[in-house]
């Protein structure tokens, strides 16, 4: 399965399925995200050492969104994107690896992760 990609100074809105582990059923399965809880994400370094981008709060009335099955429309406008383009990041061949932090606070904070590639817009 290849990586999202994101070009740099473009809208993008990624599909990001959280899952959690079910110790009795052994596997990764599906929650509810409450309605009431904050979601937020950003932009990161693959490596975790840097963000490349501010948080965004993430909504569940975005189109795609489907909080009671945990699918969180990420939802990344064209300021968040470019913000990588200030920072010092190895580009090679115009794109560089990067993650997709997506935060669920429901009462307690958990964390995920998905890869993606960004790639450098050039057109302004």
């Amino acid at each position: 399965m290849s990586k999202p990609e994101i070009t740099t100074g473009d809208d993008a809105v990624l599909m990001h399925e959280l899952t959690k582990y079910d110790k009795d059923l052994k596997q990764q399965v599906t929650f509810n995200i409450p309605d009431t809880a904050t979601v937020k994400t950003r932009i990161i370094a693959a490596d975790h050492s840097e963000a490349y981008s501010e948080s965004v709060v993430q909504s569940d009335l975005t189109a795609g969104a489907d909080w009671p099955n945990s699918l969180v429309a990420v939802v990344l406008d064209s300021t968040i994107t470019s913000e990588i383009l200030s920072k010092s990041v190895l580009w090679k061949n115009g794109r560089v690896n990067a993650k997709i932090e997506t935060q669920v606070d429901d009462g307690g904070k958990t964390t995920w992760f998905a890869s993606v590639v960004m790639i450098k817009g050039l057109v302004e």
